[in-house]
């Protein structure tokens, strides 16, 4: 047992990366993603139609996923000039590259570490297994040094194990990330457009009677269904 402590590092370091991927895969593909072109589609509509408070409680009922979240805050100012607007989805951008990139950066410090764990601790039994050669009678030496060798290098081989699947998904979840991103900005861009041009808007229109404060409360009697996150 005590032969394999140096491998005890690098499983630490692999444990560690796969409890950030699964939390993080579960959130980037799950939890945080929603189907942009539907849900943009059905806000436009209902803005078409001049229903304001309708695209409000849609977005309140997906407010789990990040791009109804930048599209509310669009929203909410609608009765404002188009820089609060502006500077409300901004903001609001910010925010959910926060969500959506904290601890993505971590999984590839872990394959960098993991790989040279692994070399060190290659480098470490090697250095062992040559003293305890150097001590040894001629009969022994050749088979205390192979053994040394293969227990080393078995500290290479885990590191290399850890570092390469924690690479490939940091890779996923970054081009993942870049794309959720995108779909962010666009939907902030197509909403600055739709409130600039104020297509629901007309001399019969209301704002008094959208309740911009009560989107939460209205969000739990609506008939809305949410939008099923897009992997």
């Amino acid at each position: 047992m005590g032969q394999h402590l140096h491998l005890l590092p690098i499983a630490i370091t692999g444990v560690i990366a796969a409890a950030i991927i699964w939390e993080r895969v579960t959130a980037v593909f799950f939890k945080l993603a929603i189907d942009s072109k539907v849900f943009m589609a059905q806000v436009e509509g209902l803005l078409a139609k001049g229903n304001l408070q309708g695209a409000l409680d849609l977005c309140a009922a997906n407010e789990s996923k990040l791009l109804p979240r930048v599209v509310r805050a669009g929203l909410l100012k609608a009765a404002r000039d188009e820089s609060e607007i502006k500077t409300a989805l901004e903001i609001t951008i910010l925010d959910c590259n926060g969500l959506l990139t904290q601890r993505i950066g971590y999984l590839a410090m872990i394959a960098n570490v993991a790989t040279l764990l692994g070399l060190l601790g290659t480098i470490a039994g090697l250095i062992a297994s040559f003293k305890a050669v150097a001590s040894a009678d001629a009969a022994t030496k050749q088979s205390l040094l192979a053994d040394g060798i293969s227990v080393s290098m078995n500290a290479t081989a885990l590191g290399l194990i850890v570092a390469i699947p924690t690479m490939i998904a940091f890779s996923v979840l970054t081009g993942k990330s870049n794309k959720v991103m995108d779909e962010l900005e666009k939907g902030a861009g197509r909403t600055l457009a739709m409130l600039h041009a104020r297509i629901y808007q007309d001399e019969a229109d209301d704002f008094s009677k959208v309740s911009f404060d009560g989107v939460e409360q209205a969000s739990t009697t609506s008939n809305v269904k949410s939008i099923k996150g897009a992997a």
